[in-house]
């Protein structure tokens, strides 16, 4: 007996806990819940139905009955907390329990009673009778492709008469085409990048025109960075024919050889080649870097062989000069030339690093690579010398595309003068350039103190001083930068003041002097690297005579 009493006490509880649920509790029990016998749950139903609520309250426990917060939130003030809430009405067949879903639960009205439950679970399924009808609103996920699917879902309008139709079809292609238009009329206000535009540059073609009348032959030098030369040579590469071309067409007396990155157990291969391409070039040396593997390097190629002097070993040449900071890169070919008329100084002047790492070694103090440079040339008082290579500088703002696009170009060509006040004005409107190896203030102020500290003169320049769009080197990160003829001028031919007219000697008018007569540069030839080929031609002329431009 006091079992039985103790499981109808415990069903009295359960009962009254139900008739005060939430509508969920209610449909649970009433749907199946774990009471798995029909009769049992008939018999619970009846007894809430029969019972009275305020019995059933005072038979519950005191413990608050647990609410949904948001019902809780959203529902009537504490004293209409006591208002009887409706019987559960009985299901007609066995429903299946509500599944708890993961994640964000869906908000609920909060004035559903049990008896609105069913309406309101019906409001919200969706209807699939009618096209339209979501079963929940586009998120913010969905809202890119509702809006893109949004002209495919709606239906047609039932709207009378053809007109209508072809009107709407009319409107929805106007729709459709209006991207369209708006990119057309996008890339039409697009004006396409300029090209700049190149001065000419007449080369000297005669010895009438080159000496002026002068009596002596002619010498030449050219310079090529081929950036690699193992692959300059690679028939499959495609480089070699322009390469070739283009040292037959100027048959020089002096080829010099600008980053050939060869390994010193390379050269003898590459050495084959070249016999093979130039045999009048029969006399060669290369320095090659040590510290690393292929890279750097310089070359020199030359028609006589190399004579020896005071200034060079035993085979004419020397690879390296006092200070150099870098003498393991092979960066250094110097030997006479002319019976030691002049002085030729190959050279591959060190970049100063994407993060301008080689900076101070390359310009700053007297142990910098420009000072040590410039000692060295100064060293050759009385032999007047070239300087020939890839200075990884550009000089002026007339030898850096970045600054033709400036509003205040023509006024940057009359800065004669290189200071840090000059060089800043320069760099307005283009600061990333400021940072940017070659064009650093530091290493241009350092350009110009070299020449001055070794009697030295841009030789292009003073064939063509104001000639514009002239470059050698084009980065190959842009492809366009080429045919827009976008680049620096990096490679020079630097000459002494003595090989100028207006810097020679007093001589007696019977004596010939050597004269630097031309200076070039091969911009409109084939490619062949990232840099393209300069030059300079020397002759003798007669004494107070000078080179005709």
């Amino acid at each position: 007996k006091s079992r039985f009493d103790a499981t109808i006490r415990r069903v009295v509880l359960l009962t009254a806990a139900v008739a005060v649920a939430p509508p969920r509790a209610s449909g649970f029990l009433a749907g199946g819940g774990p009471f798995r016998c029909g009769a049992v749950r008939a018999r619970l139903v009846g007894t809430a139905e029969a019972t009275p609520p305020s019995s059933l309250r005072a038979m519950a426990p005191k413990k608050k009955p647990r609410v949904a917060s948001k019902q809780a939130a959203a529902g009537p003030p504490d004293d209409t907390a006591d208002a009887p809430s409706a019987p559960a009405p009985e299901a007609e067949g066995p429903a299946k329990p509500p599944t708890r879903r993961r994640g964000r639960a869906k908000p609920e009205a909060a004035t559903t009673s049990d008896e609105e439950a069913p309406k309101a679970a019906e409001d919200a399924a969706p209807n699939v009778d009618e096209p339209n009808a979501e079963a929940k609103p586009p998120t913010r996920r969905r809202r890119k492709a509702t809006k893109a699917t949004k002209a495919e879902e709606e239906p047609p309008e039932t709207a009378a008469g053809d007109a209508t139709k072809e009107g709407s079809a009319s409107e929805q292609a106007a729709e459709d085409a209006a991207p369209a238009k708006k990119k057309a009329k996008k890339a039409a206000t697009k004006t396409a990048p300029e090209a700049i535009a190149r001065s000419p540059t007449p080369r000297a073609t005669s010895a009438a025109t080159l000496g002026g009348g002068g009596g002596g032959p002619l010498f030449k030098i050219l310079s090529v960075n081929v950036a690699g030369l193992r692959a300059t040579l690679d028939p499959t590469k495609g480089k070699v024919d322009a390469f070739a071309a283009a040292v037959r067409a100027e048959d020089p007396d002096v080829l010099l050889l600008n980053e050939h990155k060869l390994n010193p157990g390379d050269v003898e291969a590459a050495e084959e080649k070249l016999a093979e391409l130039f045999p009048s070039l029969s006399h060669r040396v290369f320095a090659c870097s040590t510290a690393k593997k292929g890279y750097s390097g310089v070359a020199a190629l030359c028609k006589a062989p190399f004579s020896s002097s005071e200034n060079t070993d035993e085979n004419g040449v020397s690879l390296d000069f006092p200070g150099n900071p870098f003498p393991q890169e092979g960066r250094v070919v110097s030997f006479d030339v002319l019976s030691g008329r002049c002085r030729v100084v190959a050279v591959y002047v060190p970049n100063s690093g994407q993060s301008l790492e080689r900076l101070p070694a390359r310009v700053q103090g007297d142990d910098a690579w420009d000072r040590a440079l410039g000692r060295y040339v100064d060293s050759f008082a009385t032999t007047p010398c070239l300087v020939v290579g890839d200075l990884n500088v550009a000089h002026k703002a007339i030898d850096i595309h970045n600054m033709y696009a400036r509003p205040t170009f023509e006024e940057l060509l009359t800065d004669d003068e290189m200071d840090a006040e000059v060089l800043d004005r320069q760099y307005v409107g283009i600061k990333a350039a400021k940072s940017q190896a070659g064009l650093t203030p530091q290493e241009r102020l350092s350009f110009s103190r070299l020449l001055a500290d070794a009697g030295l003169r841009d030789a292009f320049r003073e064939f063509h001083p104001n000639a514009r769009g002239v470059f050698t080197y084009y980065s190959q990160r842009v492809v366009q930068n080429r045919p827009l003829n976008r680049g620096l001028r990096l490679d020079y031919v630097l000459a002494s003041d003595s090989l100028f007219a207006a810097g020679a000697r007093r001589a007696d008018a019977s004596q010939q002097q050597l004269r630097l007569l031309d200076a070039f540069v091969l911009d409109k030839d084939p490619p062949i690297a990232d840099h393209v080929p300069v030059g300079c031609v020397l002759g003798l002329v007669s004494a107070g005579e000078s080179p005709s431009d």
